[in-house]
């Protein structure tokens, strides 16, 4: 009779709408699962010691790579300023410290996000460049056709400061630590420093080698917080003043907000650097 089937035909029914919901079940929760696992995937933020920057901004995609990112999430990460750039010749650190605070304030969540460095150490060194110089025009010998005023001029030498023993990177240089020489302008790159007094108050930017002429972008100035100091908290607001001790994470310059970790608590709190290993914070916005 037509409409009517037997048990087997019931029962194969049955079968195929049971596979028929397994594989769209293995469809739905596989969708689920990718779903999931690239809501937990995380993103690794590189950054990279020995950076070069060309303009007045530090841009994240020009210190680090990004890991693990998409197109779209790569391209805007890579467009977040992380800070000013040095002047040309000179350098800035920077440690993910700063990149994580400079990610909030572009509104990035940094749920998923890592952010590390390509060295051992805590922070990076980014190096700006120096503004481009015409190429030298080398001068001929005199040929039988030129004249013999062509003939180049004897080398100057140039009066330089050199050092006089090996000088670590960020260590306070002081005047005793140059010794005064004459040498070629081929045996330095940049601009020597002529004057010794130039130096105080400064730090190496890099490793220094005892015999190294001393250049401009050799030295920074010392800022009033070094990461890894002990520096006093002051909290104030409506008459109202607490001091607590303090440690840097990342060098502070004057006004710039740093992350310091309080000793006793062991919070993280961001504050203003307002003296020499003094940083300050408002009890009331």
């Amino acid at each position: 009779m037509v409409g009517v089937r037997t048990k087997g035909q019931r029962r194969n029914l049955s079968a195929m709408g049971w596979w028929l919901a397994c594989v769209i079940g293995f469809i739905v929760l596989g969708g689920v699962f990718s779903q999931l696992a690239s809501a937990n995937s995380v993103v690794t933020i590189v950054m990279q010691d020995g950076a070069v920057v060309h303009d007045d901004d530090i841009l994240l995609g020009e210190i680090a790579v990004f890991e693990g990112a998409n197109p779209s999430l790569a391209e805007e990460l890579a467009g977040v300023v992380v800070g000013r750039a040095p002047m040309p010749g000179l350098t800035r650190h920077l440690s993910p410290g700063h990149v994580e605070v400079r990610l909030r304030r572009a509104g990035f969540s940094l749920q998923g996000l890592k952010i590390t460095t390509n060295t051992e150490q805590e922070r990076i060194v980014v190096y700006r460049s120096d503004p481009p110089v015409a190429p030298e025009t080398e001068e001929l010998a005199p040929g039988p056709e030129q004249p013999l005023a062509d003939v180049p001029k004897p080398e100057e030498l140039v009066e330089v400061w050199v050092l006089v023993e090996d000088v670590g990177r960020g260590a306070p240089l002081r005047t005793d630590l140059l010794a005064p020489a004459t040498v070629s302008p081929r045996r330095f790159v940049g601009r020597a420093v002529t004057d010794p007094q130039t130096v105080e108050g400064m730090r190496a930017t890099r490793f220094l080698r005892s015999g190294k002429v001393l250049t401009e972008g050799d030295l920074e100035p010392i800022p009033p917080i070094v990461e890894g100091q002990r520096v006093t908290i002051v909290a104030s607001g409506d008459g109202i003043r607490i001091t607590a001790v303090g440690l840097a994470l990342e060098d502070g310059d004057w006004g710039e907000v740093i992350p310091v970790r309080n000793v006793q608590s062991d919070r993280v709190i961001f504050a203003t650097v307002t003296g020499l290993g003094v940083v300050s914070v408002r009890l009331f916005p």
